[in-house]
């Protein structure tokens, strides 16, 4: 798992760099969208190791998944995936993905609401308790 670690920490530096010079560099120039693009294929990809390195690689080396960064990559990815799609339609569309990208968002908004009370009140409610340790 070291090397998906370094990988998953490079992506993320890249997304925070390139991110900061798409905020910085005006909207629709063709750098923007080049740059826009490569932070959006470091955010999925980031996303698409997140799993695997919250639940999978923890669950391998005998501990708990930690179900806040499992809930946390999965409301990373739909936002990107969905916000990618607004940016390329010039205008928010209607389509099935993306009132599913909308469910997908809203339904991991309430899981991490409710892990972080969990988090906050340090109890298992309904039986679930988020994993804040290593």
């Amino acid at each position: 798992m070291g090397l998906l670690v370094q990988v998953h920490i490079a992506l993320g530096l890249i997304t925070l760099v390139g991110g900061g010079f798409v905020l910085a560099k005006t909207k629709g120039t063709a750098l923007h969208k080049r740059i826009g693009l490569i932070v959006v294929i470091a955010l999925l990809s980031n996303f698409m190791l997140a799993v695997p390195l919250g639940t999978i690689g923890r669950i391998a080396r005998g501990l708990e998944a930690n179900l806040l960064t499992t809930l946390g990559a999965v409301f990373v990815g739909v936002l990107t995936f969905s916000g990618f799609r607004v940016a390329q339609a010039g205008a928010l569309t209607q389509g099935s993905i993306d009132k599913a990208c909308l469910g997908l968002q809203v339904l991991a908004t309430a899981l991490c609401g409710y892990i972080t009370l969990l988090m906050v009140t340090g109890s298992d409610l309904l039986g679930l308790q988020a994993v804040t340790y290593d």
